[in-house]
């Protein structure tokens, strides 16, 4: 019997390798590159070149790549070359059972803690994809109705893990140093635009969701300081959280235009001139964005349908919501890939966002829901219309009402994002495109949950309770002669004070 082959994957900017994992045990240790592929679609941020080798390794082994690059900037006509590839040890068991390269992240195909963990940063990502089957239920719906959980991420939300590729790969590339000014700006002109250097670095963030609370927990980690531009809409609990990360907290209009001098972008560029040092890491362009997805969220979710009990282990249905677009893009791409190169069934991928975001078509307009949606398209939102399916627009009163029923029916401390992406989700099986996946009994739609309850506990929609009829409140009240929140009128009644 051959070894095995299987694909490996080299980030040369940030030495990162992913391959697939092989358990099978031959003799001997080395490995040997049958194929190259060069991948410049990072746009020269990220240059990803790709190998077929065969592996022959004494025991379950990962490999080391090492190459050499052209000066210059990278194009197809300076492709950087393989100078060693040799195997180490690899920390899984699961086996190739076909020559195809499967997606993973830097985990080698681990997806879950193992151990005890360095820091708070390595509990970032590896959530669980948790059954919705009361709400499938209840709907009518026949499907494996899915939420992967990012609120069980270490900050959160799904947002740390673009925070922590950020900032991680910033680091890598030299133009993060600890005890210097710190650039955070588009990754094109990270390097024209770093300058200056101050006792300790100051990390600037445009900001209007959770990627804040990530960035600001990766800052607190590793020693930088951070500023958060924030909209007035965005939630006390936000900003409370923030500050006890050690970020400093800038309020801007919500009406404020993104394109405007007030609005939390364009203060930010204020902030970054005047500021000695300082740059924005700028998730709205910054390709981590997806790749955080592509390379980390979109191979767990495969991980967990293929390591399930579930008939099915592939994906019928994606559903994302879009703020800067880098969770669908990134899911979208990884799909796509594996579509082709590991021949698995096509997924429709769904894409929701709020009526008021532009997005998904639409006028601009106010939305309470915060997180997703913008007045502007951002880089590194993917429009190709092979990546993203469907579109679906949902209005504060269908999101909100379903980010409180998830929480209640189904126990996940989710956010209003989420619901977003649940009531978008619903509303596309039940559509006609939609209503043959609802309805079949093996087909897996996976929802992304970015947020959590966390960020909502002090806004008006979250606390308002429902009107709805309660039969065990009607006989609490009965039994104690008053409302379950006015203890004085009982103190009262017994004559005390």
């Amino acid at each position: 019997m051959l070894p095995p082959i299987a694909w490996v994957s080299h980030d040369v900017m940030s030495g990162e390798v992913r391959r697939s994992p092989c358990s099978t045990r031959y003799g001997g240790s080395c490995a040997k590159v049958e194929q190259g592929r060069w991948d410049g679609s990072g746009g020269g941020a990220q240059i990803i070149i790709r190998f077929l080798v065969q592996i022959s390794n004494q025991s379950t082994g990962d490999l080391k790549v090492e190459t050499s690059q052209p000066s210059g900037t990278h194009s197809p006509s300076r492709r950087p070359r393989l100078t060693s590839i040799t195997s180490l040890p690899l920390l899984t068991t699961q086996p190739i059972k076909d020559r195809r390269r499967i997606m993973a992240d830097s985990t080698s195909g681990q997806h879950h803690w193992n151990g005890v963990l360095n820091n708070a940063l390595e509990g970032v990502g590896n959530t669980p994809l948790i059954r919705l089957d009361k709400i499938a239920q209840a709907e009518g719906l026949k499907c494996n109705l899915l939420g992967k959980c990012e609120f069980m991420s270490a900050g959160g939300s799904v947002k740390d893990r673009i925070a922590k590729r950020m900032i991680e790969h910033a680091e890598k590339e030299g133009i993060l140093i600890p005890g210097q000014s710190v650039v955070i700006e588009p990754t094109s002109e990270y390097s024209r635009n770093w300058s200056g250097a101050n006792d300790e670095a100051a990390t600037l963030r445009k900001t209007s969701d959770g990627s804040g609370i990530g960035l600001a927990m990766a800052c607190a980690i590793k020693g930088y300081k951070c500023i958060i531009t924030l909209p007035e809409k965005m939630s006390l609990e936000k900003e409370v959280m923030l500050r006890a990360l050690g970020a400093e907290i800038v309020r801007t209009p919500t009406e404020a235009a993104w394109d405007s001098p007030e609005s939390n972008i364009g203060l930010a560029a204020q902030l970054k001139e005047k500021i000695p040092g300082a740059v924005i890491l700028d998730q709205y362009n910054n390709p981590n964005n997806p790749l955080a997805h592509e390379l980390g969220t979109y191979p767990e979710i495969r991980y967990a349908l293929k390591s399930s009990n579930l008939k099915r282990k592939d994906i019928a249905a994606l559903v994302a919501g879009a703020g800067t677009g880098g969770t669908v893009t990134g899911l979208a791409r990884g799909q796509r890939h594996a579509e082709k190169e590991d021949g698995v069934k096509k997924a429709v991928i769904v894409a929701v966002d709020p009526v008021g975001s532009i997005l998904g078509g639409g006028e601009p307009g106010n939305y309470i829901v915060e997180g997703i949606g913008y007045d502007f398209y951002p880089g590194v939102l993917d429009r190709d219309e092979s990546l993203i399916d469907k579109w679906f627009k949902v209005d504060d009163s269908e999101a909100l009402p379903t980010a409180k029923r998830i929480v209640r029916e189904e126990g996940l401390f989710i956010g209003g994002s989420s619901g977003s992406a649940l009531a978008g989700a619903l509303k596309f099986l039940k559509s006609e495109d939609g209503k043959v996946i609802g309805q079949d009994e093996s087909a897996n739609v996976v929802v992304i949950f970015p947020d959590s309850t966390r960020n909502y506990m002090s806004k008006p929609w979250f606390i308002k309770e429902e009107q709805e009829t309660n039969p065990l409140r009607e006989q609490l009240r009965s039994i104690l002669g008053r409302d379950l929140d006015d203890p004085l009128r009982k103190r009262q009644a017994n004559g005390s004070k």
